[in-house]
C-alpha cells in the first residue's frame, strides 16, 4: 500500500477505530490505541504478502489490531491494579455512583449497560455498533459469518434484556 493511499484509509478509519476504542478507554488512552493500531495497520501493509490470499481487507484488519492493543491495555492496567490494591477502592467507587443508571449521562448510562455484558457479547455489540459488516465482523472474531451472525443477535437479545431489567428497577425506585 503506498503512502497516500494508507494515508486516505487511516482517515476514513480512525474515526470508527477511536468511537470504538472509547466504549473501552478513557480519551487519552483511546487516542493512544488508536495511533499505536494504525501504525500497526502500517506496519503490515509493509510486510510481504502472499499473492495467494489475495487482498487484505483494512477495516477488519484495523479493529482486529485494535481489539489486540486494546486487551493488552487491560492486561497491563490488571498488573498495574495487582500491584497497587489501593486502587481497587476507585473501581468500586465508580460502579457504585453508576448504581442509579437515571441520575448519569447517556454516554455513561451506555457504558454502564454495556459492563453488564460478557466482554464476548459486548465486543460484538460494539463491532456491530462500530458499522463492521457481518463478515468483517467474522474477520475480527476469527470465526465464521454465521457464527458472527449469531453472537450477534444473543448478545443484542442480551442488552435489551439488561436495559428491560433496569428500566423496570428504575420506575420502581421512583414509585411512591
Amino acid at each position: 500500500m503506498e503512502r497516500e493511499e494508507f494515508a486516505e484509509v487511516a482517515r476514513r478509519l480512525q474515526p470508527r477505530l477511536l468511537r470504538y476504542a472509547r466504549m473501552y478507554l478513557d480519551s487519552a488512552a483511546a487516542e493512544d490505541v488508536v495511533q499505536e493500531t494504525l501504525l500497526g495497520l502500517w506496519l503490515k501493509s509493509l510486510a510481504p504478502r502472499d499473492p495467494r490470499s489475495g487482498p487484505r481487507n483494512p477495516n477488519a484488519l484495523a479493529h482486529l489490531i485494535l481489539v489486540g492493543r486494546i486487551r493488552n491495555e487491560y492486561r497491563a492496567r490488571a498488573r498495574l491494579k495487582a500491584a497497587m490494591p489501593s486502587l481497587a477502592g476507585d473501581q468500586a467507587a465508580r460502579s457504585a455512583s453508576l448504581a442509579g443508571v437515571d441520575q448519569v449521562d447517556e454516554w455513561e448510562a451506555v457504558r454502564y449497560f454495556l459492563d453488564q455484558l460478557s466482554p464476548e457479547d459486548r465486543e460484538v455489540v460494539l463491532l456491530y455498533s462500530n458499522g463492521l459488516t457481518i463478515d468483517e465482523t467474522a474477520a475480527v472474531l476469527g470465526c465464521s459469518s454465521a457464527a458472527a451472525a449469531g453472537r450477534r443477535t444473543r448478545a443484542r437479545n442480551r442488552l435489551r434484556a439488561i436495559r428491560d431489567r433496569e428500566l423496570v428497577a428504575s420506575h420502581d425506585r421512583q414509585a411512591p
